[in-house]
């Protein structure tokens, strides 16, 4: 039988917090294997590397976003001098 780790086991293996796991789970992305009597979530190797797969692309996806709002306004910027001011108070930035 493989081991099983808890949430805290798995949050500390993948440098993650046990909220980032609760997360995931609420948008059934990934379940635990297991649910023992005390309520505790266990999971198993496979689980741990679907998780570690589904936070990769959830970093890759922030990531995405940031560059989605920052460069196109780095590119206005240079070519616009002045019009990324009145840009970023009329979108609050």
């Amino acid at each position: 039988m493989s081991e099983k780790y808890s949430i805290g086991e798995v949050a500390k293996k993948l440098n993650m917090t046990p909220r980032a796991i609760c997360f995931y789970e609420e948008k059934n992305l990934v379940t635990p294997d297991s649910i023992g009597k005390n309520g505790y979530r266990y999971y198993q190797e496979k689980q741990i590397q679907k998780l570690e797969l589904v936070n990769w692309i959830f970093q890759l996806v922030r990531l995405k976003v940031y560059l989605m709002i920052n460069v196109p306004l780095i590119h206005y910027s240079y070519y616009s001098g002045n019009k990324l001011a009145k840009m970023k108070k009329k979108f609050y930035f």
